[in-house]
């Protein structure tokens, strides 16, 4: 199928199944908190990448499992992209396909060949050179210099760039905006799976740290599939394809320690995918085993996952949560439909209330407005943000969620000097959440 075909089926699959969360009115507009889906996007790829193989697994899943709801959540980072939007390891690719066509028409053979060079296999008798006298017809002097050199430069070059991902932290930015989009779901009390691929992994552990470490959640709330991962460690279940060559290059190269292979995939897969490590070409390729391997264990990590039981902040028809890189106090405001403003002075107004008041940026701020569908208004909430007390220069979060349908919205600001009460009537307005209702009764919900 055509790429952009394919993409553009998968985004309007996941468009669709967000649709579908709207929930018919029954007094109650939240219930069970269900399932979250989380998906940490391997290394050089753009948001819209991550998007597309988060709406993969959604098209897979649909909105419900086991009688709950299922969200969606994207983890982005951008590591190890470069500045023309190419990855370092696809333009290694490349430059092999070019070098290649040097002393070898045949685009197949070539690959396989690739393959071999990264099958870890050493430079001596029975290795990698008297494979590559099987596989090529071009002069044996020719094929020793190019593949000399190529082997060489390559091997350096792939180990330099994958080591140099993971010896630099991410960044405390992706790090904070993580943290915020936890703490949302973990105030819902969402079971989590979180799915990574390849850089995502490192991420991934921090996430499951930090999970672990929030109020009413263990490991039976908390479970992770690790696809093609680049950590040494692993905190569930794994898949890594024989020919992964991001991986397996580590392992061939670098003297690294990658967890061990679980699929064999055929050499002909590299005509699809030359790297043998994209998430969607590869891992869930359906003729593949690799997508067996995927699926079966996030079907079987999603069954053991149980309620979590929260003892504080409540389930909201939609929530704001507000949370900060700094000691200080940083206030979340939210100005109802009906001119109600919700803050630390007034804690509950009309259509919901404030939960969460941290003065210190040790927790978090959160609002959630009310469930019952008699007493919910139609209009503009504004969400707000006022720099009380912290350091100029603080980075403040803000995350929405909602059961009415699904949104995830997070936004990062910087602030600028603390107001104190001053600021109080004039917060700086991040949000503008729009709920309207149908003539079916049915809730609708956008973010501006």
């Amino acid at each position: 199928m055509n790429i952009k075909y394919l993409c553009g089926y998968v985004v309007a699959a996941f468009l669709s199944i967000q649709s579908a969360y709207a929930v018919p009115i029954e007094n109650s507009l939240c219930g069970s908190a269900g399932y979250a889906m989380g998906f940490f996007n391997g290394v050089g790829n753009t948001r819209l990448d991550a998007q597309l193989g988060l709406a993969e697994l959604s098209v897979i899943y649909g909105s419900q499992y086991n009688n709950q709801s299922i969200i969606y959540e994207t983890f982005y980072n951008s590591t190890g992209k470069g500045i023309d939007g190419t990855s370092v390891l696809q333009d290694l690719a490349e430059v092999f396909a070019q070098r290649s066509e040097e002393f070898s028409p045949d685009y197949k053979i070539r690959f396989e060949l690739f393959w071999i060079m990264l099958s870890g296999e050493s430079a001596d008798a029975g290795g990698i050179w008297s494979k590559t006298l099987d596989f090529v017809t071009a002069p044996f002097e020719l094929v020793y210099g190019v593949m000399v050199d190529f082997y060489s430069d390559f091997s350096t070059e792939l180990v330099g760039a994958f080591s140099s991902f993971l010896s630099n932290p991410p960044t405390l930015k992706e790090y904070a905006e993580h943290n915020i989009t936890l703490k949302a779901l973990a105030s819902h009390g969402y079971k989590l799976l979180f799915v990574a691929h390849s850089q995502g992994n490192l991420f991934v552990n921090k996430a499951y740290e930090t999970a672990l470490n929030t109020q009413s959640y263990s490991t039976e709330n908390i479970s992770v599939v690790h696809v093609a991962p680049a950590s040494t460690v692993i905190n569930g279940p794994h898949v890594l394809a024989d020919n992964d060559i991001v991986i397996n290059g580590l392992r061939a190269f670098g003297n690294l320690t990658v967890p061990p292979i679980t699929a064999y995939i055929p050499l002909y897969h590299v005509l699809v995918d030359v790297t043998g490590h994209g998430f969607s070409e590869t891992y869930l390729a359906r003729d593949l085993d690799t997508f067996t391997q995927v699926i079966g264990h996030i079907d079987n990590e999603l069954s053991k996952l149980v309620d979590v039981q929260l003892p504080s902040a409540l389930l909201g028809s939609f929530t704001a949560t507000l949370d900060w890189d700094a000691r200080g106090d940083v206030d979340l405001h939210v100005i109802e439909p009906n001119g109600s403003h919700v803050y630390y002075r007034n804690k509950s107004g009309l259509m919901g209330r404030l939960d969460l008041d941290d003065l210190t940026g040790a927790q978090i701020e959160h609002y959630y407005a009310t469930c019952d569908s008699d007493v919910l208004e139609e209009g503009s909430y504004l969400i707000g943000v006022n720099n009380y007390g912290a350091p100029n220069g603080t980075k403040a979060i803000i995350s929405l969620t909602s059961t009415i349908q699904t949104i995830s919205n997070t936004k990062s600001i910087i602030l600028g000097e603390k107001q104190g009460s001053n600021g109080d009537s004039t917060p700086g307005i991040v949000f503008n959440v729009d709920i309207s209702k149908d003539e079916n009764g049915r809730f609708s919900i956008s973010v501006d």
